[in-house]
């Protein structure tokens, strides 16, 4: 045995290791020796119930975070949003688009998955120059009021583009679609 071989006095090992290091001290005290003194300490686990790792990369990630606005700190510290969330905000240019996404994830318990995909889309029509085109403020702001509801328009650089509502429940939806095709 290791312990035995190495003249071990001390080991230690996490909580989740102590069935281990009952056994082996059984097997020392079978063996005429003396086991080594056990000093435990606690695991923590992440979001998926697995052990949370001091790799760099784990650390380098955490370090990250801090990079987010306060509010949306205590959001994973309350368990609002999950360091995946988090990860995904990263990528916003500004701290107001942050918190902006962040509100909408809570508000809408959106996945990661869905979030991610979100941002990507965000990122995307900024890219292809977010709508000022031949619309302006003032018919944007005549759409929504016609339909009671906020809108996003954004348009690529061929001239196709996506014009969205947002709703706020299965109702709210229907009414839209109600409005949308005049029934």
């Amino acid at each position: 045995m290791r312990w035995i071989s190495l003249g071990v006095d001390y080991e230690m090992c996490g909580k989740d290791l102590t069935e281990s290091y009952d056994l082996a001290s059984k097997i020392c005290l079978k063996l005429n020796k003396k086991p080594p003194i056990n000093l435990i300490y606690e695991m923590f686990l992440d979001e998926k119930g697995e052990k949370i790792s001091k790799s760099r990369s784990n650390i380098a990630n955490y370090i990250r975070l801090l990079k987010l606005p306060a509010e949306i700190q205590i959001g994973i510290r309350d368990r609002s949003i999950t360091m995946g969330h988090a990860r995904s905000l990263l990528s916003l240019s500004n701290e107001e688009e942050q918190i902006r996404m962040y509100k909408e994830i809570v508000s809408s318990e959106m996945s990661v998955r869905d979030s991610e995909e979100q941002i990507r889309n965000r990122k995307s029509s900024n890219k292809e120059n977010r709508v000022s085109s031949t619309l302006d403020k003032k018919t944007k702001n005549e759409i929504a009021a016609l339909y009671q509801s906020d809108i996003s328009i954004s348009m690529g650089k061929e001239g196709s583009g996506k014009l969205s509502f947002k709703f706020d429940s299965p109702q709210d939806m229907e009414r839209l679609v109600k409005l949308l095709l005049k029934k």
